[in-house]
């Protein structure tokens, strides 16, 4: 029981110090690395879904694309913004969006190239990105609402909204 605890406070003290953004050292595996390290050769490229992957693969020799989705230092730092939020995770999300965006800054000239939802995302990344921006590109969400098999008829009044709801940025 004693290790156990131990584990859970020594892991993210380790990350603190270790200097990367939690979103990345909190998914660290010895054993996922070790496995991936064994299946590479056999890969003729790589996809990465969201920045917490990306640290597996980004020195292998193979050609790789990073889907984040958003650029998540810029939702960190808006979380920061919220007047509301209590002290301590304020300061946090605060640290976390400057580890964040040096992380990224980085990753994006790691990898042959970076799909993002919106432009908003891309151009926070490309104004902080030096030789980055040409590899990020926008391969926005969507649904053609004429392929549907039922009857979509918007009425300009409704909205739905996706997703986790709890979460800050959402």
């Amino acid at each position: 029981m004693m290790m156990y605890l131990l584990a859970i406070i020594c892991s993210p003290l380790a990350i603190f110090f270790s200097g990367k953004p939690f979103q990345v050292g909190y998914y660290a595996n010895a054993e996922f690395q070790q496995r991936i390290e064994e299946l590479l050769p056999t890969c003729a490229g790589v996809l990465c879904h969201l920045i917490r992957t990306a640290d597996y693969v980004r020195s292998c020799r193979v050609p790789k694309v990073l889907e984040m989705t958003d650029a998540i230092s810029m939702t960190y730092a808006r979380g920061h913004a919220v007047r509301r939020l209590n002290p301590v995770r304020k300061l946090l999300y605060c640290l976390e969006s400057r580890r964040l965006i040096l992380y990224e800054r980085q990753i994006v000239r790691d990898f042959d190239g970076t799909g993002l939802v919106s432009d908003v995302d891309r151009k926070h990344l490309a104004s902080r990105t030096i030789d980055g921006d040409e590899r990020l590109i926008v391969c926005s969400n969507g649904v053609d609402t004429r392929s549907l098999v039922y009857q979509f008829n918007p009425d300009g009044r409704t909205i739905v909204f996706v997703g986790n709801n709890t979460a800050l940025h959402n």
